[in-house]
This record gives structure tokens, C-alpha cells and sequence, in this order.
């Protein structure tokens, strides 16, 4: 079978979902249009990865569609729905805690270049790490302030690093306060053993709207505005 996933940006779904599309793609050809801005993942996931375009779907009239973008809706029409992220596995009748298989290619070096340049001594610096942003294009949780006599290290968009490069400084980080966002699927692979502080998406009171991936992490601290 040839498949086509519907799911071209969101790079938190994308992480979310790999483990689903790795699956489908053992025994089937398998295509995943991105937008041009997330197509470095291929250097840490090894699929098919194409660049998205606007109408890319209908040039593709022999491939099956994954509508992994729409399954919430999709469940909602079948009186079926609990979570907008673990639809995205029960609609096609996998267990969503399927997502926990997600893996990636580290670039260590990478990492440490990017600890180097933010003048950070991986072993011996004590510090946080905030991160305030998330959707796309983003929008800022001004509201995580913690108080911290340790330094705080804010993550955010750098030239030539991508999300999945600061793995070494999350896993030696004292630790993180992040808004709800992709950051999350890469914390519980990593799965750090230090305190985690997550608050709500922009424009939402609390995270029941993630409950499906948090209730996988019983001490991450939660916070409700």
C-alpha cells in the first residue's frame, strides 16, 4: 500500500505520531509532507519526509490518506472522542501509550556545541531552563516567572540548533518550567530525573487538555492559571 500523512506541521504531533507512521512504513510506502521549516527532522528520524505544499495531498491521487491532523473530529462524528492527541492512535486501533516508543538520532556533538554557545558547562553549571513559547507561529506564556537564585536558561528558536538538540542540556538542567507544547513529547522520552513544572497553552485555564500524555508522568508539577 502507498500512504500519505496528513500532518504537515505541529512539530509535537510529528514527534507524537512518528512512533505510528515508523509502523505503517515496515511494510508499506510511506510519504510525510512538512512544512519547509520542520523538514530538519530528517536528520533525526529516518522516514520519508517531503516538503508540504498547499494542494500537495490531491497530487498524490494513488496514496491513501492519514488524516492524523483530523482525527479528533473524525472520533467526535463517531460519539468517540476523549483526546485531541491520543486520537491520533486510537483512530486507526493502536494504544496511544504506543507514542512512548518515539526515538530520534542524537547529534551529541550538536548538543554540546549548543551548550558551548550559550556559555553553559554541561556538568558543572547549575541552572533552569524556561521555555515560554509554543504553537506556530508562536505565542508566549509571560506568565512562567519562577523565582530561582540558579541562572535561567530561556529556549528559544537558534540559527543552525533545532529542538531536539537541546536534549543534553534538559537532561542536566536543575530543573524545567515550559508551557504546554512539544518540548513535552521530548522530556518524556529523555524523561530527566528532576522537577518538571508544566503550565497551560496560551489561552487555556489548565491542561486537561493533555491529560492523555501527562498522566504518563504522575511528578511533573501541574498548574492550573
Amino acid at each position: 500500500m502507498k500512504y500519505i500523512i496528513m500532518q504537515p506541521w505541529g512539530i509535537g504531533d510529528i514527534l507524537y505520531i512518528t512512533p505510528l507512521i515508523k509502523a505503517l512504513n515496515e511494510q508499506n510506502e510511506v510519504i510525510w509532507p512538512v512544512r519547509k521549516e520542520f523538514l530538519w527532522i530528517k536528520d533525526y528520524i529516518d522516514l520519508n519526509f517531503i516538503e508540504y505544499y498547499n494542494g500537495i495531498y490531491d497530487n498524490y491521487p494513488l496514496y491513501t490518506q492519514i488524516p492524523t491532523m483530523y482525527t479528533d473530529e473524525l472520533m467526535k462524528r463517531e460519539g468517540n472522542f476523549n483526546y485531541i492527541m491520543s486520537s491520533k492512535y486510537e483512530y486507526f486501533g493502536y494504544d496511544s501509550s504506543n507514542w512512548l516508543q518515539l526515538k530520534w538520532k542524537r547529534n551529541i556533538s550538536k548538543e554540546l556545541k549548543l551548550a558551548e554557545d550559550l556559555g553553559v558547562d554541561i556538568k558543572n553549571d547549575t541552572y533552569i531552563i524556561v521555555n515560554k513559547h509554543c504553537g506556530f507561529p508562536p505565542h508566549t506564556a509571560n506568565y512562567i516567572n519562577p523565582l530561582t537564585d540558579n541562572r535561567i536558561i530561556y529556549l528559544e528558536l537558534i540559527d543552525n540548533y533545532t529542538l531536539l538538540d537541546w536534549g543534553l542540556l534538559l537532561e542536566n538542567a536543575k530543573e524545567i518550567h515550559t508551557v504546554n507544547t512539544s518540548i513535552l513529547m521530548v522530556l518524556g522520552i529523555l524523561n530527566p530525573n528532576i522537577p518538571i513544572h508544566v503550565y497551560p497553552y496560551v489561552g487555556h485555564k489548565d491542561l486537561t487538555i493533555i491529560d492523555d500524555i501527562l498522566n504518563y508522568f504522575p511528578k511533573w508539577n501541574k498548574y492550573s492559571l
